[in-house]
């Protein structure tokens, strides 16, 4: 075979099998999806329009997916709700009313029913509205705070112990003294006594008077001699005393 026919033949193959391959096929874009909110409020439009033309089950239905979904924005949540009040009002519900209006105010308290409602519904609204409780008060602003000087006690270390007690005060020799002196003063002062009493009793014994006995003789001379006696006694006890506490007064203490 020429080489002119093996162009030929592979010219016609080639043009058979792109035929039957067909035209290639094209890849479309996928279609743009809706934002949420934007989704969420063509929901709330179409449920609008089929309340305004009376299909209110259907716009009751509508809503009611809208309030349950969680991605709901705020501003529109608050109107689906008032929408379905306005819904469930329409369909002789009240007790369901109420409850969707309350749910609309708190969710944005400034909320009105459109001015053509029906004045049942509006007192409706109105009652909801009032039966809510007030809404408490902005706190005030915390007030301002003031810095607190240094504190330069706190800086210094504090012992964990307990301050000592001061022990009690032991006798000084001025008190030593004059108990000494005063002890001294009440010996000398009975052996005074005690010699007087001696003498008195020699006296006695040396002016016998009539019937007095022998044996009372004896017995005032013994009680003389024993008065004598005790007053020497007391008297070397005093003086010893009165020599301690002088010696004690003029001695001078010794140091720790």
């Amino acid at each position: 075979m020429s080489t002119a026919a093996l162009v030929v033949l592979f010219t016609h193959a080639a043009i058979a099998v792109a035929s039957d391959a067909g035209p290639t096929a094209k890849t479309e874009a996928p279609a743009p999806v809706a934002a949420p909110s934007a989704r969420q409020d063509d929901a709330l439009s179409a449920a609008a329009d089929d309340f305004a033309a009376l299909r209110l089950e259907a716009a009751a239905e509508r809503l009611e997916a809208l309030v349950a979904d969680a991605t709901t924005p705020r501003p529109t949540l608050a109107q689906a709700w008032l929408l379905l009040g306005l819904t469930r009002a329409g369909l002789l519900a009240d007790n369901d009313a109420a409850a969707a209006f309350s749910r609309a105010l708190d969710l944005d308290a400034s909320l009105e029913v459109p001015a053509e409602t029906s004045p049942k519904v509006r007192a409706l609204f109105e009652k909801t509205r009032r039966a809510r409780p007030p809404a408490p008060p902005p706190s005030p602003p915390p007030p301002p705070t003031k810095a607190r000087p240094a504190d330069s006690t706190s800086t210094q270390p504090k012992s964990a112990s307990a301050p000592a007690q001061p022990a009690p005060a032991a006798p000084t020799a001025d008190d030593t003294v004059l108990w000494t002196a005063g002890l001294a003063s009440v010996v000398l002062v009975t052996a005074a006594g005690a010699a007087v009493g001696a003498v008195v009793a020699d006296d006695a014994l040396g002016r016998p008077e009539a019937g007095r006995t022998r044996a009372d003789h004896d017995l005032i001379r013994m009680g003389g001699l024993v008065s004598v006696g005790a007053s020497a006694v007391l008297g070397v006890v005093g003086g010893g005393l009165v020599a301690a506490a002088v010696w004690d007064s003029i001695t001078p203490e010794s140091g720790p």
